[in-house]
């Protein structure tokens, strides 16, 4: 993909959330987890982040994959409540919960950036039919 200087941030926050949801992988095993459940759930939700940031890193006109870390971003932060209530409060809580809100930001700030290199306007959509040879509108 050739890099025009406008889909850099893009790349950039894609870059940090595959690093990220690699970090959720791993995670488990470094700092633990409050329940086995959790620890499941973070390493496959880690490794679906990691790969759609990927290909957001990639390709352009990938945004739906932003949206579909926003949720897994989510799910990250509230994994830990959903399964059985496992909020300790230490560490391992607070590993999924700050990865999770990083992941969800940064995709949400992907989205943005992404909105704004290619911005909709109802004149961007002028019908050829209706203008002069000149490109005009009439």
């Amino acid at each position: 993909m050739r890099d025009d200087g406008a889909n850099r941030p893009v790349r950039m926050t894609s870059g940090i959330n595959a690093l990220l949801g690699l970090w959720i992988v791993i995670s488990p095993w470094a700092v633990g987890a409050p329940s086995p459940a959790v620890a499941r759930s973070a390493t496959a939700a880690g490794l679906v982040i990691a790969v759609c940031s990927a290909i957001r890193f990639m390709s352009r006109g990938t945004a739906a994959l932003s949206w579909a870390n926003v949720v897994l971003g989510g799910w990250v932060v509230l994994s830990p409540w959903v399964y059985g209530g496992y909020t300790t409060g230490d560490i391992r809580t607070w590993n999924y919960f700050v990865a999770g809100a990083l992941i969800a930001g940064l995709e949400g700030l992907s989205l943005t950036f992404s909105a704004l290199r290619h911005p909709w306007s109802p004149s961007s959509h002028v019908d050829s039919a209706s203008s002069d040879k000149a490109g005009k509108p009439r």
